[in-house]
């Protein structure tokens, strides 16, 4: 009876996952428009290109993990080791997901860069997939801290490049706004 209640909540967690990192996301690709501040540029895309569209999905997925962890880590009993490695694992994945859909359809297949169905759709396949896997991770993972440190190692260095990357743009095409 208690691990059935344990799997509807994780797929309510899921599902509203999903809604929340949306939401969170379609605000954040507006945000630096708003509030055009450097500290800002570090969290929100500055530009339309698909480096700068990383932010969209890595930080609110990072904000969602985090904040449920805060709010249920005693009330559902959460191991911090499984759960942020669900949280990074999801992280690091919803930027190669977004990279690779956005490259081979974007570069490689010639499909036009500004149609809003397909990058909402792209959006919403790597949040699907990418908290899928997190859950996942979490579910089933050993809770080992060595793969939590390096996970979390992943995560911060991609954090790190991404606002390098905002600051001292690259020239290679993943980096230019179409």
């Amino acid at each position: 009876m208690q691990k059935e209640r344990i799997e509807t909540i994780f797929k309510w967690n899921f599902y509203l996952s999903i809604v929340f990192i949306m939401a969170l996301s379609a605000l954040n690709h507006f945000l630096y428009e708003l509030l055009p501040v450097g500290v800002i540029a570090v969290f929100a895309p500055v530009s339309e290109s698909i480096a700068e569209h990383l932010k969209i999905v890595f930080y609110p997925i990072l904000l969602w993990w985090c904040l449920t962890f805060v709010f249920f880590k005693k009330s559902k009993g959460l191991l911090p080791s499984k759960w942020f490695s669900g949280a990074f694992t999801s992280a690091f994945l919803s930027i190669c997901l977004l990279t690779t859909l956005c490259s081979t359809l974007f570069f490689a297949l010639g499909a036009t860069k500004d149609s809003l169905v397909l990058h909402i759709l792209i959006e919403v396949v790597t949040i699907f997939v990418s908290q899928w896997t997190g859950y996942h991770v979490y579910k089933y993972s050993k809770g080992r801290v060595g793969v939590l440190v390096a996970l979390g190692v992943i995560s911060a260095v991609s954090a790190i490049l991404m606002a390098a990357f905002t600051f001292g743009v690259p020239n290679a095409p993943l980096f230019f706004a179409p």
